[in-house]
């Protein structure tokens, strides 16, 4: 069975865009397209592509041979995507999933899971904690 969650109006991979760029600091300095291709272990002709619809949808500050900058909307939306994945990989630390797999894992969830799944499981877990008999 697949589970539809509604998305933020872009796709996923135009999410993992502005996410590589947050991560790069674009959200204060102008990152250039070659950063942000091996970054994400694509071509420059597919981030270029990318950075013109992002642009187009006013999340990104696009300047050909200079590079890009989130825009407020971007920067907004890019940080809520990072803040989710931090806390599932928190979670799943938490939980004793390593450091390294847990971000793996987080960056793919991110994508499939809704904020309220996110929070009831965080729920889930601070309870556990604080369980003794759990």
């Amino acid at each position: 069975m697949s589970v539809h969650i509604k998305r933020r109006g872009i796709s996923i991979s135009l999410e993992e865009y502005l996410t590589t760029i947050l991560k790069e600091g674009g959200n204060n300095n102008w990152i250039r397209f070659g950063n942000i291709a091996k970054s994400l272990g694509t071509t420059q002709a597919s981030v270029t592509e990318a950075m013109q619809k992002l642009a187009k949808d006013g999340y990104i500050y696009y300047f050909p041979y200079k590079g890009v900058r989130l825009t407020n909307k971007g920067n907004e939306l890019a940080s809520s995507i990072v803040e989710k994945e931090n806390e599932i990989k928190n979670l799943l630390i938490r939980i004793g999933v390593d450091e390294k797999e847990s971000e793996d894992i987080a960056c793919i969830l991110e994508h499939k899971i809704s904020d309220n799944a996110v929070k009831k499981l965080k729920e889930f877990v601070n309870k556990c904690v604080s369980d003794k008999n759990f």
